[in-house]
């Protein structure tokens, strides 16, 4: 990569937001990613607060990466359905106003194509999402729930009516056991922001994170085919477990530049 974009979420930080900037920065991060519900609430943020939240990251030289939107419920959950959709929306919009123009969201496993309504309402919600991205300038990045990447491939090619992409996260394929080499391979053409974090399958079978380097994603393969695919996009550290989530995502970010840097 001609220059390596690192940004780092800072909801783990447990810290007010002009304080998990600041954290962000001494990291040596260029961006960050927000949490829509517990940091940037679209609904408590005014256009004087957005301006000087702007102008408070440029001071320290940072920018918006992305911005996350958590749910509690897969995308073609038909509970509260209409809520989830207006809270995206809502989500997508503040994105474009923090210039970032990304909004990750989790998708939730994806059902079988013969399991009938939830495929269906799955491919509508993001068809509806995507056409909306279009409108106002942001793209929706799905994050995956682990599964079949091929299967996440078939229901993202269905997404016609405006662009979409995929917030890669290696970790969540080595916690279920899948190659992520395979699924970088399978889903690159989508991939519009990197997810850094990394994982093992311990031996009662379950997914478990640990810090970059110490699990099983095999990064130095991995990140010369993310820069194989051109990928320009943000790498967002994230590190969602553990006792020091700070120092993990500083050791992190440090870990990333000795590997695509050398």
């Amino acid at each position: 990569m001609e220059r390596l974009q690192v940004a780092v979420a800072t909801r783990e930080f447990r810290q007010p937001l002009k304080r998990a900037i600041e954290t962000a920065a001494s990291l040596g991060a260029h961006g960050v990613s927000f949490d829509s519900s517990r940091e940037v609430s679209s609904a408590e943020f005014t256009d004087t607060g957005r301006r000087q939240l702007l102008h408070f990251l440029d001071e320290r030289g940072l920018r918006v990466a992305s911005v996350d939107c958590p749910i509690r419920r897969p995308l073609y959950d038909e509970r509260e359905l209409e809520n989830r959709i207006a809270a995206i929306k809502s989500a997508m919009q503040l994105a474009f106003q923090l210039k970032c123009g990304v909004l990750s969201v989790r998708i939730g496993p994806i059902p079988k194509q013969d399991a009938g309504l939830s495929y269906d309402v799955l491919r509508e919600v993001l068809n509806t999402l995507a056409r909306y991205g279009n409108r106002v300038g942001t793209i929706l990045a799905v994050t995956p729930s682990g599964g079949d990447p091929e299967a996440l491939l078939d229901v993202l090619q269905q997404v016609t009516e405006g662009p979409i992409g995929v917030n890669f996260d290696p970790a969540v394929y080595a916690m279920h056991g899948i190659d992520s080499l395979h699924a970088l391979r399978t889903l690159h053409t989508f991939v519009s922001q990197f997810r850094v974090r990394d994982g093992v399958r311990d031996v009662e079978d379950q997914g478990v994170e640990v810090p970059v380097g110490r699990g099983e994603v095999e990064w130095d393969a991995l990140l010369p085919m993310l820069d194989d695919t051109s990928f320009e996009g943000w790498m967002c550290v994230e590190r969602t477990a553990g006792d020091d989530r700070i120092g993990d995502c500083g050791r992190a970010i440090e870990f990333l530049k000795r590997v695509m840097l050398r």
